[in-house]
């Protein structure tokens, strides 16, 4: 529970600190479009721009840690640099397999499992919402496939482990994504069709 309150401790700082950026861009570029900003889309926007670079945080960039002094009133932050590979895993189910091993707690397995799912799951909600060129499947699943190629290419780099199950579960996740996307989207237009 603490490593979860710790998680979202950093999380909230991180889009503290990227908000003004991210207003000042966004602002620049739909004047420079000429568009009228719909405050709908606008916000979620927002959030699929917060919760990528929460996601890139965790996945992306090298492993960090930031320390608070109260009394000295000053703020730390460490950046685990590796400048070696830290392995592969090419064995489907294997590390899957490993979550649910007699030295794990069942609640802590699933939590994990369903972690790996799920933080990749609003890829497939936000992406064919927010761009009308990506609401197909096929879309999604390329978006989706890049997506947890590109992470795992970036493991070779920081220190992480590059696990043919965590790429999978990552896909997964995006495809329990677009089929919430596609179950509302399908719920939602039944309501606007008029009855016969």
């Amino acid at each position: 529970m603490n490593g979860f309150l710790k998680y979202g401790k950093s999380m909230l700082i991180i889009i503290f600190l990227m908000f003004p950026i991210y207003l000042v861009f966004r602002i620049i570029y739909l004047i420079s479009q000429g568009q009228k900003p719909n405050f709908l889309r606008e916000v979620l926007m927002f959030v699929f721009v917060a919760y990528s670079l929460c996601l890139a945080s965790q996945t992306v960039f090298p492993p960090y840690s930031y320390d608070y002094d109260k009394e000295a009133g000053t703020l730390s932050f460490f950046i685990d640099i590796k400048n070696k590979f830290a392995g592969v895993q090419f064995i489907p189910i294997e590390t899957m397999k490993s979550y649910f091993s007699a030295d794990i707690k069942l609640s802590k397995s699933i939590f994990k499992l369903l972690g790996k799912i799920f933080a990749f799951a609003p890829i497939g909600i936000f992406v064919p919402y927010l761009w009308s060129g990506a609401k197909k499947f096929v879309s999604v699943f390329l978006i989706g496939l890049c997506s947890s190629v590109f992470v795992q290419i970036c493991h070779c780099f920081t220190g992480r482990i590059v696990d043919i199950d965590i790429f999978l579960l990552n896909l997964i996740g995006v495809l329990i994504g677009f089929g919430i996307f596609s179950l509302f989207g399908a719920f939602g237009k039944k309501k606007k069709d008029p009855v016969e």
